[in-house]
Formats: structure tokens, C-alpha cells, sequence
């Protein structure tokens, strides 16, 4: 018996750390779109962008990385990525947005 997890372990774990996460992120968004006044509905619709988004994001990185070289911390690994990619993407459109016209 091999010591290797097979590719469907790291997948099904990676999902669900990825699903833990993206709840947790929707959770704290519909906190804080109701702190901030807005009504139920413009809650609910912030949460599932922002939940949908970076779930869906979360798990390209995670297929990504079972593709190239799977193993049991790439499902923890995509997870931690994701906000780094979030962010980047964040900071490049803030500099493209920067540049005078």
C-alpha cells in the first residue's frame, strides 16, 4: 500500500476547504453589508458574488495544482493562494485605473 494520496482524496478535500472558506467569506460579507444599512437583498447579493467568486476561483488553483503535481497540500495551498490572487488582481486594477488618460 502506497503512502500517496490518490488525486480523489486531495480533490474532495481541496473542495471542501474551498467550500468552508467561501461560506465563512459570504458569511462575514452579509455581516457587514447589514452593518453598513443595506437591506436582506442587497445582502444575499453580495454574499453569493463574493462567496460564488472565490469558490470558483479557489478551485481552478486547486485543479491547477492536481494537474501539475497533486499532493495534500495543494488543497490547503489553494486555499491560502486565492486571497494572494484576489489581492493582485485588486492592485492591478487599481494601478491600470491610476494611469492618466
Amino acid at each position: 500500500m502506497s503512502d500517496t494520496p490518490s488525486t480523489g482524496r486531495i480533490a474532495l478535500r481541496g473542495s471542501l476547504i474551498a467550500l468552508a472558506a467561501a461560506t465563512i467569506l459570504g458569511g462575514l460579507v452579509f455581516g457587514v453589508v447589514m452593518l453598513m444599512g443595506g437591506s436582506v437583498d442587497d445582502a444575499l447579493r453580495a454574499t453569493a458574488y463574493v462567496g460564488l467568486g472565490y469558490l470558483a476561483l479557489n478551485l481552478v488553483v486547486l485543479s491547477v495544482g492536481l494537474v501539475l503535481k497533486p499532493s495534500e497540500s495543494w488543497a490547503i495551498g489553494a486555499a491560502v493562494a486565492t486571497p494572494v490572487i484576489l489581492a493582485a488582481i485588486g492592485f492591478g486594477y487599481a494601478a491600470y485605473r491610476a494611469v492618466p488618460t
